[in-house]
């Protein structure tokens, strides 16, 4: 509990500090105006701060993958080495970016003339998942063998209108075996400036999102305390204009009555004893 002379203590400073708000109004106003300066960007920030904290999580997690919005990134590729083997004994190695490493079997029929007079042959594929049969055991092998050992990946019927566009590799009945390996070998390629501004635009997109979310749990979890603090804040330190300065007379007086009251009681009290 407060003392007499702490109370009259802060009584005479309250009416120190309004007198000089009252008669020093400009002084007060250029440092309330600083105050609120900071008190509105700390509300700003916490604001800001679900959204500033996504922008980190997510700019970290995609340059770590070599995906960064704003600027163009080195894209670095691993390259697998194809081998193409077919069963009219031609063999065609090369080195491609290839995005899975995915070896398979393809069985043609020859190019056959329909009834339209259109071209077409029926292709089949299927996956490679046993490398332990031999490649020459599989580019022997029938429809049948085939169809018995691997599992259909997909079937077509490829057709042409146009005779001089035929693929010559499909003349006759063929089996194509494509294996592809992974190597150490690493292609570097410049990111396009239009892959990386439709990018950015999903990066910002994303951010939001994100940020939106954060700034939800952080209202669950928090309060907006401290923003509602500074807001508490920023209405003690407003403008001291006309209007003010009348507020403050009235307080003024009050404060200068409680004090000659508290000092009456004072002497009062000392006189007794």
């Amino acid at each position: 509990m407060i003392t007499r002379d702490e109370l009259l203590e802060k009584l005479e400073n309250d009416v120190t500090e309004i007198e000089d708000k009252i008669n020093n109004p400009e002084k007060h106003n250029i440092k309330n105006a600083i105050i609120r300066k900071f008190l509105k960007t700390g509300i700003a920030i916490d604001y800001a701060l679900p959204y500033i904290l996504s922008a980190i999580i997510l700019f970290s997690g995609f340059k770590n993958i070599h995906q960064t919005p704003f600027y163009t990134d080195d894209i670095i590729t691993r390259q697998y080495l194809e081998l193409v083997d077919t069963s009219n004994g031609k063999h065609m190695e090369e080195y491609v970016d290839a995005i899975d490493e995915i070896s398979y079997i393809e069985y043609s029929t020859a190019w056959q003339e329909n009834e339209y007079g259109l071209y077409e042959r029926i292709s089949t594929t299927y996956m490679l998942n046993d490398l332990n049969i031999g490649l020459e055991t599989i580019l022997n092998m029938s429809p049948e063998e085939l169809d018995q050992c691997f599992s259909i990946y997909n079937a077509e019927i490829v057709v042409e209108d146009n005779p001089n566009a035929l693929d010559p590799t499909y003349n006759d009945e063929i089996v194509i075996v494509t294996r592809v390996f992974p190597t150490n070998r690493y292609t570097d390629r410049k990111e396009t400036i239009i892959s990386n501004s439709f990018f950015t635009i999903f990066y910002l997109i994303m951010t939001f999102l994100l940020g939106r979310g954060i700034q939800e749990v952080k209202k669950i979890v928090f309060h907006d305390y401290l923003k509602n603090n500074l807001e508490r804040l920023e209405v003690s330190y407003q403008e001291i204009d006309e209007e003010k300065i009348k507020k403050l007379n009235e307080i003024l007086e009050l404060k200068k009555e409680n004090l000659e009251l508290v000092k009456e009681r004072k002497v009062n009290n000392g006189q007794k004893r």
